[in-house]
């Protein structure tokens, strides 16, 4: 029984020892903290200045405004002066109409005038023609007087009620008003005096026919004038529509007026229009020549397709080719920024780039100002800060770094 019991007791130590063994060779080994990698990079310390705003875009140079001219009266065409694609000057003779009806008119209205101011100074014969003539004159000119000084007078009574006139000078002004009623009413009263020999009524009726044949002569010249067809302005006939010989119907078009010069349009999106404004400087470059120019039309309407603004750089005045591309620098003002190199500002919402501080990539956001041929201008950045300009393209936030030296290629 003892050498059982002690065989027992042999066993489970035995037991005791091999799971001893078996625990100790399964414990994992000393865990060693490794150093984080520090990525490498290349900076530049950035300084702030200032620089001139632009905006730049791709245009198109465009034939300049072309109108279109129209007699203002009927008839056949006569004689026409031009041919399509000739170059004209302002006030040149384009076309006419034929004037023989109007000049008729004319003719026949003149007749009238004369039979309707013999009639009315037959009438007035008694009364002296020549003194009646005068009285008229200066009744004109008092009625002339007292509408003026009418105006006058309101002009003053609402500067004395809104505290800008004292009442010394709306008295001045009322009595003025007061004494050029006066001389009106006197020279009425003159002329009636003068016409007592005959009846008013038949006068009054006879002067009416007389002002009437005034006014119609008056409007067969201004007929006859449009028979002529002149240039509003200088530019180059780009199409005829009308031949000699055709009749012609008023305010229908007879030619379209191009002008000369050329221009270049562009699509402004609605972010960069309120920057731009006419009279802003511009710089061309077409077929790989630069001119300078400046900004002539900035439309606040947008395109119904693009929902684009059209903006319009003029053109200096040599030969361009309507439809040529253009590239085109608008110049905004001045600004302060930090210029970069293009590569260093990643894409976002915002833009970012990263600068190194205690030997950690920082992201910063950035708002971009300006573009030159290979730089950015951006602002969101302080003088002095290390920009990361090569190996931005793997960072993140917070990651430690390196910063390589010249001549550096690990």
């Amino acid at each position: 029984m003892k050498r059982m019991v002690l065989k027992i007791n042999w066993l489970c130590m035995a037991a005791l020892c091999c799971v001893g063994m078996l625990m100790a060779g399964c414990a994992p080994p000393d865990v060693v903290d490794e150093e984080p990698v520090e990525k490498p990079v290349r900076v530049m310390k950035v300084e702030e200045d200032a620089f001139s705003r632009t905006l730049s875009y791709t245009g198109e140079v465009v034939p300049g405004e072309t109108i279109q001219l129209s007699f203002q009266v009927s008839g056949r065409i006569q004689d026409l002066y031009v041919e399509k694609e000739d170059l004209i000057t302002q006030g040149k003779l384009l076309a006419q109409i034929d004037p023989l009806d109007y000049r008729i008119g004319l003719e026949s209205a003149q007749a009238r005038l004369n039979a309707a101011q013999a009639s009315l100074d037959q009438i007035v014969a008694g009364a002296r023609a020549e003194e009646i003539r005068q009285a008229e004159l200066e009744l004109e000119k008092a009625r002339e007087a007292a509408a003026f000084i009418q105006k006058q007078l309101e002009r003053m009574e609402a500067l004395y009620v809104a505290g800008a006139a004292t009442q010394a000078e709306l008295d001045e002004v009322t009595l003025e008003a007061a004494n050029t009623q006066s001389s009106l009413e006197q020279a009425e009263s003159e002329l009636e005096k003068i016409l007592a020999g005959a009846r008013v009524e038949e006068i009054d009726a006879l002067r009416a026919q007389r002002d009437a044949a005034r006014a119609e002569l008056r409007h067969y010249e201004t007929q006859l004038n449009r028979t002529e067809l002149k240039a509003d302005t200088d530019g180059r006939i780009s199409e005829i529509f009308y031949k000699g010989g055709e009749m012609y119907g008023e305010g229908t078009p007879f030619l379209a007026l191009r002008s000369d010069k050329t221009k270049v349009q562009l699509s402004v999106s609605r972010h960069e229009i309120r920057d731009i404004h006419i009279g802003d400087s511009a710089e061309i470059r077409i077929d790989d020549e630069i001119y300078s120019s400046q900004v002539v039309t900035v439309s606040r309407n947008p395109d119904p397709l693009t929902r684009t603004f059209p903006v319009e750089i003029s053109l200096p005045d040599a030969e361009f080719i309507a439809g040529s591309i253009a590239r085109v620098t608008i110049h905004i003002g001045e600004a302060s920024g930090t210029e970069i190199p293009i590569s260093a500002v990643q894409s976002g919402d915002p833009d970012y780039v990263y600068i190194v501080e205690e030997g950690e990539a920082v992201k910063i956001p950035v708002e971009i100002l300006g573009l030159t041929d290979d730089s950015l201008w951006v602002s969101g950045l302080s003088a002095g800060q290390m920009v990361v300009v090569e190996g931005m393209g793997n960072l993140e936030d917070g990651e430690p770094v390196r910063i390589r030296e010249a001549g550096d290629v690990s």
